[in-house]
Formats: structure tokens, sequence, C-alpha cells
């Protein structure tokens, strides 16, 4: 099995948040301390996930467009 990477831990956060209800900023410190990531990875993880809860209204509309 292979270390996890920003984007999949990155996925899980999003996938918590979006099904439990979890607030990100407390499910992304928890996640990155189970995955182990920190430096540059974790701020790759955390760029994406604040990234996506900003814009998720926006992506929703387009992907809803889009499928």
């Amino acid at each position: 099995m292979r270390a996890p990477n920003a984007r999949d831990t990155a996925l899980r956060v999003l996938v918590r948040c979006r099904t439990a209800g979890a607030w990100a900023d407390a499910a992304l410190a928890a996640q990155l301390r189970r995955d182990g990531l920190s430096g540059p990875e974790a701020a790759l993880c955390s760029r994406i996930v604040y990234g996506v809860m900003q814009n998720r209204l926006l992506l929703d509309f387009y992907l809803g467009a889009y499928c």
C-alpha cells in the first residue's frame, strides 16, 4: 500500500465534511495527523480542501451542468 498524498487526504476530508457534517478545519487537522502529512504536502492538501469548500456552490453548478 502506498503512502497517502495530499490529494488522497483532501478527498477523505471533503467526504467527511459532506457525509458527516464535519467542520473542515477540525477534519483537516485530524486527517493530516492520521496520514502524517507535513510541509508542502500538508499545504497542498489544505489549499485543495479550503478551495473546494469556498467554491462548492460554483463547482456544484458547473458539475450539474456538465453531468
